[in-house]
């Protein structure tokens, strides 16, 4: 390009700083153009990571029994009819024995995840459906509302 011997001239000067400070530029905007994919790359994993997290707790609701949903109560049940103290998950996700107690905080933390990817309105709907439910039930068994009922509360 331009040799070191040679003498520039003022204009010549000037447009070499021109030229050069154009490159500059180009070259941070070539930066900050890669950074950005990055940046959307980053936010597009994450979104399919959290859609692939709402879609497995949809899948594995959790269910009233510890262990493999697909198990009938009766297999959970001791020949005296009292539960055991620990129970195998039989899934296939786990053979560890699972405590009742950590099956359910387990439960509980899968459903917070899913209310925190629910909106307000349509929590506050459910939350709703469930109150309307629970009255239901409770007239159709003829308790009062405040006699012992789920539904004072």
């Amino acid at each position: 390009m331009l040799q070191p011997n040679i003498p520039l001239s003022n204009s010549n000067m000037i447009q070499h700083q021109h030229l050069k400070q154009q490159q500059q530029q180009h070259e941070q905007q070539m930066l900050q153009t890669q950074q950005l994919k990055r940046l959307q790359q980053r936010q597009n994993l994450m979104q399919n990571q959290r859609m692939q997290q709402q879609q497995q707790l949809h899948q594995q609701a959790p269910s009233p029994m510890p262990g493999d949903s697909d198990k009938p109560v009766s297999e959970f049940t001791s020949p005296d009819g009292a539960h055991g103290g620990a129970l195998t998950t039989v899934s296939g996700k786990s053979n560890v024995t699972e405590q009742p107690l950590e099956c359910l905080i387990k439960a509980l933390s899968d459903a917070l995840l899913l209310v925190k990817s629910v909106s307000p309105k349509a929590l506050s709907a459910s939350v709703s459906d469930i109150g309307s439910v629970v009255s239901m039930i409770d007239r159709i068994a003829g308790s009062a509302a405040g006699n012992g009922s789920r539904a004072a509360a």
